[in-house]
C-alpha cells in the first residue's frame, strides 16, 4: 500500500473512530446538532483525493449561513459566535507546528484579518508518520471542539485513544525491526572475510617487488607499462560506452514531451477565477428561474411559495462574494433549499445542497462541464454513478414527492 493510500485510510479512520462526520467529498467536520443535517457543520479539514492532502477552508467558518445556523442551533448572538475568530487561528497554527503549509490568497476571516488556509501533502508523512500522531491529537484537542463541546452539542469519542496506534505503531515498528536485523547480518559476513585472505599475501609481495623493480629498471618498466596499456584499454572503452548510452537516453525524449510533462506539473496559476466565478453566480441564478418555471403551476395554486436571497460565500482564491440561494416553502410548512456551497468542487464548477429543513435528507446538485463544453446540473445522491442523474423538472418532483411522504 501505498504512503498516499496509508494516509487516506488513515483520515478515514479518524473521523470514524472520534465520531466526527462525513460530508459529501471526505471531509472532517463537527456535526450540527438535530433537527440540522448530520453532515452539515463546522469544517475542520478535508482530504483531496485529487490532489493527495489534507487541507484547511476557513472561509466556511464565517459564510452568513454558518452564521444564521449557530444562532439558530445555539442561540448564539453573531458578535459572540466572532469571537471563534481568535481559535481558528490557534488551530492553523497548531498544524504548522506539525508541517503544514499557506495556501491560497488569504481568507479575510469574519472581517478581522486576512488568513491563509494550510495544507500537507500525503508524500510529506513517508518518513514522518509520528506527524499523523500529531495530527490526530490537533484534531481532537482544538479550540472548535472546545467550542462544541463546551456549548454542549459535541463530545469526542474515544479522546483517550488514537486511531494512529492501530494503524501505524505496529506495522511500522515490525518493518522497523525488520530491516534492522537484515542490515546487521550482511555486516558482520563481509567485515570478517575480505579483511583476513588479502591481509597476508599484500604484505610479502608488495614490499620486495616495488623496492626492486623502480631500482633497476625504471626505463623498461615504463616501456613495459606504456605498450601494453593501449592493449587492455578497458577503462576506454567504458567511456565510449557510457557516452553512446546518455546520447541516446537524451534523443528518446523530445523536447516538446518534456515541456509538455513539465507544464502539467506546474500549479494552474493560469485559472481565471474572477471568469469561474461569474459562471457559477450566473448559472445559480439560471437555475432558481428553471425551478420556478417547474413549478409554476404549484405556486398557482398556492401550494408552494418560492423565496430568493442573497447569500456570502468565501472562497480562497477570489474572497468574499454574493451568491443566490432559493427556499421553496410547500403547504404543511415543508422547506425545501437550494443552498450554494462552493465552487471548484469535485472537478465541477460549484455545488449546490438540495435538502428538505427539519432532517437528514439531502443530495447535492454539481454544475459541471460535459464533452461539448456546455454546462449542464446534475443530481447526486452520491457518488457512485448510480447515484447521479440529470437535474430537471422529472427529478426535482421525485425528489420533493419522497420527502414530504
Amino acid at each position: 500500500m501505498s504512503i498516499e493510500q496509508q494516509v487516506e485510510q488513515f483520515a478515514r479512520k479518524i473521523i470514524d473512530f472520534h465520531g466526527f462526520r462525513f460530508n459529501d467529498g471526505f471531509s472532517c467536520l463537527i456535526p450540527d446538532k438535530e433537527p440540522f443535517p448530520a453532515n452539515e457543520g463546522l469544517f475542520l479539514w478535508g482530504f483531496s483525493q485529487k490532489r493527495m492532502r489534507f487541507e484547511t477552508k476557513i472561509e466556511k467558518f464565517h459564510t452568513s449561513t454558518r452564521i444564521k445556523r449557530m444562532e439558530q442551533m445555539l442561540d448564539l448572538s453573531e458578535k459572540e459566535y466572532r469571537k471563534l475568530f481568535t481559535s481558528v487561528e490557534e488551530y492553523l497554527k497548531s498544524l504548522k507546528d506539525i508541517g503544514f503549509v499557506d495556501i491560497g490568497k488569504g481568507v479575510n476571516l469574519f472581517g478581522k484579518a486576512k488568513i491563509n488556509n494550510v495544507q500537507a501533502d500525503a508524500k510529506f508523512f513517508e518518513k514522518n508518520l509520528e506527524a499523523l500522531e500529531k495530527f490526530e491529537v490537533v484534531s481532537l484537542n482544538n479550540p472548535m471542539v472546545k467550542f462544541a463541546e463546551d456549548h454542549g452539542y459535541f463530545q469526542v469519542k474515544n479522546k483517550n485513544k488514537l486511531a494512529w496506534n492501530s494503524e501505524f505503531r505496529d506495522t511500522p515498528s515490525k518493518a522497523k525491526t525488520k530491516t534492522k536485523t537484515s542490515a546487521k547480518a550482511p555486516v558482520k559476513a563481509p567485515a570478517k572475510a575480505p579483511v583476513k585472505a588479502p591481509a597476508k599475501a599484500p604484505a610479502k609481495a608488495p614490499v620486495k617487488a616495488p623496492v626492486k623493480a623502480p631500482v633497476k629498471a625504471p626505463v623498461k618498466a615504463s616501456k613495459a607499462s606504456a605498450a601494453k596499456a593501449p592493449a587492455k584499454a578497458t577503462p576506454a572503452k567504458a567511456s565510449v560506452k557510457t557516452k553512446r548510452t546518455s546520447s541516446k537516453l537524451v534523443t528518446t525524449v523530445p523536447l516538446k514531451d518534456k515541456l509538455k510533462k513539465l507544464a502539467a506539473a506546474q500549479p494552474a496559476s493560469s485559472i481565471d477565477w474572477e471568469e469561474k466565478k461569474k459562471t457559477w453566480v450566473k448559472q445559480t441564478d439560471t437555475l432558481y428561474k428553471q425551478v420556478r418555471g417547474w413549478l409554476s403551476e404549484h405556486s398557482k395554486n398556492g401550494h408552494i411559495s418560492p423565496k430568493s436571497q442573497r447569500i456570502k460565500l468565501s472562497d480562497a482564491n477570489v474572497g468574499d462574494y454574493e451568491i443566490g440561494s432559493l427556499e421553496l416553502t410547500l403547504v404543511g410548512n415543508h422547506k425545501v433549499i437550494f443552498e450554494p456551497m462552493e465552487m471548484n468542487f469535485l472537478g465541477a464548477v460549484g455545488r449546490v445542497d438540495l435538502y428538505h429543513r427539519g432532517n437528514t435528507h439531502k443530495v447535492m446538485l454539481l454544475l459541471r462541464e460535459t464533452n461539448k463544453n456546455t454546462l449542464q446540473w446534475e443530481l447526486w445522491k452520491g457518488v457512485n454513478k448510480d447515484e447521479q442523474r440529470l437535474f430537471n423538472k422529472d427529478s426535482l418532483e421525485k425528489l420533493i414527492t419522497s420527502w414530504i411522504g
